[in-house]
C-alpha cells in the first residue's frame, strides 16, 4: 500500500517557532528512519522549501487545531496509508513498525504516565478509504462548540475506541517532559515534544542529534 508521510503548516503562531524549517527537519529526520518508500507531503497555506511537496490547506476557517482534520476530506487528494506527524515530533529511531500498522485509525495516547490514556493528536496513523467518518464529523456544524478547537477532543468524539500507539508499538512514543529528562528511553521512536519546550529550545544532546 502507498505510504505518505504528512504534516501542516499554517497561520501565525509566534510563539510555537512553527515554520518551513520544522517541516524540512521532519523531513529529513523521516529520510533518516524510515527504509520502504513514501511520498511526504506538508499541508500549508505558503511556499516551502525546494524538494518538498506543498498542497493547499482549505478547510473552514475553524479555530485552535481544527484546520488538520482537512486532511480527511477528499479534496486532500490523499490515498492508501497516511502517517500525520505534527512538527513538534523529533524521530529518534526506525519508523518501520510504525508505519507497518495497517488498521483503519491509530493515534497516541495522552503520555501522563499516571493518567488514564484517551486519544489524542500529535501521530496519526490512517487508511485514507476508511476515514469519511472524520471528516463528516468535522464537517457536522457543531465541532466548535464540541471540542473548543482542540484536536484531543475531536478525536474523542468521533474516534473514542481507535487504536493508540502505546499498545501497537510499546514503547516507541516518548514524551519529552515525562520521559526523557532522564535521557531517551530504550526502545523510543519517537519523542513527542507537546507544550513546552519546543524542539529548538532543547539542547539535550539526543534531541539535537536527531532534530536537523
Amino acid at each position: 500500500m502507498e505510504l505518505t508521510i504528512a504534516c501542516c503548516l499554517w497561520g501565525d503562531f509566534p510563539d510555537t517557532g512553527w515554520s518551513g524549517e520544522y517541516v524540512r527537519r521532519l523531513k529529513n529526520s523521516v529520510d533518516r528512519n524510515l527504509s520502504r518508500p513514501f511520498r511526504f507531503v506538508c499541508f500549508s497555506d505558503r511556499p516551502l522549501a525546494d524538494g518538498i511537496e506543498v498542497r493547499p490547506l482549505n478547510p473552514p476557517s475553524w479555530k485552535g487545531n481544527l484546520p488538520k482534520t482537512y486532511v480527511y476530506s477528499p479534496d486532500a487528494a490523499l490515498s492508501g496509508r497516511v502517517i500525520l506527524f505534527d512538527l513538534d515530533n523529533v524521530i529518534v529511531g526506525s519508523l518501520d513498525q510504525m508505519a507497518a500498522y495497517d488498521g483503519p485509525l491509530c493515534v497516541r495516547g495522552r503520555l501522563q504516565p499516571e493518567r488514564n490514556r484517551p486519544p489524542d493528536g500529535d501521530m496519526i496513523s490512517f487508511d485514507a478509504g476508511k476515514v469519511d467518518f472524520l471528516w463528516q464529523a468535522a464537517t457536522s456544524g457543531q465541532i466548535e462548540q464540541v471540542t473548543q478547537g482542540r484536536e484531543r477532543d475531536f478525536i474523542l468524539h468521533a474516534a473514542p475506541n481507535c487504536d493508540q500507539w502505546q499498545k501497537v508499538c510499546p514503547g516507541q512514543v516518548v514524551s519529552y517532559r515525562h520521559h526523557c529528562r532522564g535521557g531517551l528511553p530504550v526502545g523510543a521512536r519517537v519523542v513527542s515534544c507537546h507544550g513546552r519546550p519546543r524542539p529548538h529550545e532543547i539542547v539535550k544532546k539526543f534531541i539535537v542529534e536527531n532534530w536537523r
